[in-house]
């Protein structure tokens, strides 16, 4: 309880005084009015004047509902932390624990607030469930989000199947938990929100309901198992599923009418061709990485026409350096992937086997293109006639290619006939784009253009003239984030 404030000003002026007659620069022979004090005394003195000066001090002064919000802030710092952050993250617990252990006022204060115990504990074999039900029962009747790791006590794991209903984010990482809820021990997960399961487990356990009762469920991550979801409310999904089926994990996919964001690593087809059908539209889909594992099979075509994307800002595609060269069937059902997806703005490659007339034939297709990254692709895809393609020139009456493109980065490029065997047409391309132009097709100027050349390649000679460094150096002095490097 906070000290009234004229007592707490009263307090404060005595306590100036007392430090003035005994403390550290007063008379070397310490008086009380006519008594001299010994040093023992004077010290004690001190001691107390230090004591009281804290219970004067302006955290104490706060009102407990004051403090308890700062307790739930320091706990809680839900402004950094992110979904996926908040329901495993277990520094909230041991931060509302330190706070409960500064002093008595302070652990009076955290115990009657109930929102700073709604965090994921750190369970261990070590804690018993009766440890469980305390700091459940801390936490009062609201919403808390729980982390299952692998090894807990039986009795700890059912003292958690009993408060279940209670998550609000979830996180598995113990296949014993998917087994409790199997047929007449399905749990109704009314007020799940946030799920993320990491677990190894056969077909008999993947076939608990327990998440299509979750009515609110938005945000999932399945690492290994493909568990059965209510797809079309999900609208953040990351698949890490390289051992299912590539036929079983599309068809979840096409079910996510509402997804947003779409992270997927999935293994191949093992045929080439499969039974076409109409493509899927994911209307709200804007975020899209897509990682093939040469694990099934070596072809992916299937993935691009089943899905239409008409919302997608951004796509990264991943191949493992298994996959063979982007093949001519690839190309075209790509293409009109992209042409599906008229708003795109960002577009990564990554170890595709491209050529440079590959990349020209997809940059077409997205005339909204602000950014570009290709990662390990082949020493074809970035080469002088791509470079000629990007180059801006205001007298000519075609349309631009990509002309709101700002950022580019490209790595394993290669000098000589093969690659970039002219510095002046990179410079051309560079300059052309670096300020605004005008014209009947202006374009967005350069912020960013990163270019790795192969290491292999740059052992033998640098790529550019010193009159094309000093011409980079100049623009990088301007503003111009651009590195040419090897």
């Amino acid at each position: 309880m906070a000290i009234p404030e004229k007592v707490s000003s009263d307090l404060a002026t005595v306590l100036s005084v007392a430090r003035q007659r005994i403390g550290p620069g007063s008379d070397e022979n310490f008086h009380l009015g006519t008594h001299p004090i010994s040093l023992g005394r004077r010290a004690n003195a001190m001691n107390l004047i230090a004591s009281l000066a804290l219970v004067i001090a302006p955290i104490h002064q706060l009102p407990s509902e004051i403090l308890a919000l700062i307790f739930v802030e320091a706990a809680q710092p839900t402004s950094w932390q992110s979904d996926a952050e908040w329901h495993t993250h277990t520094s909230s617990f041991a931060c509302a624990l330190r706070l409960s252990q500064v002093c008595s006022t302070w652990r009076q204060v955290a115990l009657r607030t109930t929102l700073l115990w709604r965090v994921a504990l750190p369970l261990t074999k070590k804690h018993s469930s009766a440890m469980l039900r305390e700091f459940l029962q801390r936490a009062g009747a609201g919403l808390v989000p729980m982390d299952f790791p692998k090894g807990l006590p039986k009795s700890t794991l059912t003292t958690m199947l009993e408060v279940l209903p209670r998550a609000a984010a979830l996180s598995v990482r113990c296949k014993d938990i998917l087994n409790r809820m199997l047929g007449d021990n399905c749990p109704v997960l009314t007020n799940l929100h946030t799920l993320s399961v990491t677990v190894t487990c056969g077909p008999h356990e993947s076939r608990t309901a327990a998440f299509i009762t979750a009515e609110t469920l938005a945000t999932v991550t399945l690492n290994g198992p493909l568990l059965p979801m209510p797809w079309s409310r999900l609208e953040d999904l990351t698949l890490h599923t390289p051992t299912v089926h590539a036929r079983e994990v599309l068809q979840a996919l096409t079910q996510c009418t509402r997804v947003v964001h779409l992270n997927v690593i999935m293994q191949a087809w093992r045929v080439e061709t499969t039974p076409r059908t109409d493509a899927h539209i994911l209307a709200y889909l804007q975020s899209f990485k897509l990682h093939f594992k040469a694990v099934g099979g070596l072809h992916f075509d299937t993935m691009f026409w089943s899905l239409r994307l008409p919302s997608l800002c951004s796509f990264t595609l991943e191949l493992e350096n298994n996959f063979e060269s982007w093949q001519a069937s690839t190309q075209a059902e790509f293409t009109l992937f992209l042409l599906g997806s008229p708003h795109l703005e960002n577009l990564g490659l990554r170890a595709c086997k491209l050529t440079a007339t590959d990349i020209h034939g997809m940059l077409i297709c997205v005339p909204k293109l602000q950014q570009v990254n290709l990662q390990s692709c082949s020493g074809a895809a970035f080469t002088s006639r791509l470079v000629e393609c990007l180059t801006y020139d205001a007298a000519n009456p075609a349309p631009t290619l990509v002309p709101l493109l700002h950022t580019l980065t490209a790595d394993n490029i290669f000098g000589g006939d093969d690659g970039l065997e002219d510095d002046e047409k990179l410079w051309a391309m560079i300059d052309s784009r670096a300020s605004p132009a005008s014209g009947p097709f202006p374009i967005t100027p350069l912020r960013k253009i990163h270019l790795q050349f192969d290491d292999g390649w740059m052992e033998i000679n640098d790529p550019l003239s010193p009159a094309v460094r000093a011409r980079i150096a100049v623009l990088k002095s301007r503003g111009l984030d651009i590195l040419i490097f090897g």
